[in-house]
């Protein structure tokens, strides 16, 4: 964008701004390369900025028109991925989301986890123990209804 007289008569409100490091460089190192100060780029950029989020507003509304006009599935296909790289977006991959499987320890680990001064022991009929409290609760968790 240039600057003209006609934007001069333009009413300017003061605003301060504060830049993180490199993107000051970036806007000092824009300034000295054209020769303009570091407010005339900043004003710039931020009206390019402006401009280029319009044009995207438009090509987004544009496009959900095309999506909604479309009149089978097939048709719709195309806009409806555009969209979606659009508003996500390009995704190389859709994660596949499996439920996780509750934690499990070995036997081994759970020996190890007592206390020192615990009592219990791995005898001959812990096996048979396990499986018959296993056994006897086989039913499905069934939560309350107010959880």
């Amino acid at each position: 964008m240039v600057y003209n007289d006609a934007m001069a008569s333009l009413k300017q409100v003061r605003r301060s701004v504060t830049l993180p490091g490199p993107i000051a460089k970036q806007v000092e190192s824009i300034a000295s390369r054209r020769r303009l100060s570091d407010n005339r780029v900043l004003v710039e950029l931020i009206e390019l900025g402006i401009e280029a989020s319009k044009q995207r507003e438009w090509a987004f509304f544009e496009l959900a028109e095309r999506f909604r006009g479309s009149k089978d599935s097939g048709e719709s296909k195309r806009p409806g991925d555009e969209l979606g790289r659009f508003v996500f977006g390009e995704v190389k991959s859709v994660p596949v989301i499996h439920p996780s499987s509750p934690p499990r320890r070995t036997i081994s680990e759970c020996v190890a986890l007592l206390p020192e001064d615990s009592t219990a022991t791995m005898d001959a009929d812990f096996a048979r123990d396990t499986a018959a409290a296993i056994e006897s609760h086989r039913e499905a968790l069934e939560p309350p209804a107010w959880d």
